[in-house]
């Protein structure tokens, strides 16, 4: 078993600083960043989001840490700190990552009874998809917020269809 797996399993049963510490002894930046942004994820999990955000800050791989910002956003909005994961989507600069935490804030708004929240954020998260230069991920993102969408039986506007205009225009 390689070491970040290793790495993961201690995260898993809650021994982040085992986990931490064997991280330091992987030479691969991407493996490292991989066991970092896995444990920063299983601190979220644990409501531990301080430390999770803190793991954040030396993952060496953008990537990685946008997307495992977009999971902690995520865990803030599943416990119902929906203001803590606003104001964490919007320090992810990655217009994919950040798009995909708005629409997981969206989703749990709306799981919540709270439809006109939900519709808000749905459309920050559809404007942020429009922002999205790789395609493939463009399409992904703009899938789930329709995912969204429909389960809300949500219409779209006009400012939103503008926005799907502009997109397929493109």
């Amino acid at each position: 078993m390689a070491l970040f797996e290793i790495a993961g399993k201690y995260a898993e049963t809650g021994q982040y600083d085992k986990a931490i510490g064997l991280t330091k002894m992987i030479e691969d930046t991407h493996y490292k960043a991989s066991a970092l942004a896995e444990i920063a994820g299983k601190y979220a999990e644990a409501g531990q989001y301080d430390k999770a955000i803190g793991l954040t800050k030396i993952i060496d791989g953008d990537a990685y840490k946008e997307k495992t910002l977009a999971e902690i956003a995520g865990k803030y909005a599943e416990a119902g700190q929906y203001d803590k994961a606003i104001e964490l989507a919007k320090m992810i600069e990655d217009a994919f990552y950040k798009s995909m935490a708005l629409d997981e804030i969206a989703g749990k708004y709306a799981e919540a009874g709270q439809n006109n929240k939900a519709s808000e954020i749905l459309s920050q998260a559809l404007q942020t998809a429009k922002t999205i230069e790789k395609d493939s991920h463009k399409a992904s993102a703009l899938a789930e917020i329709g995912v969204k969408y429909v389960k809300q039986g949500k219409t779209v506007n006009e400012s939103e269809m503008e926005i799907l205009r502009s997109i397929i225009r493109e």
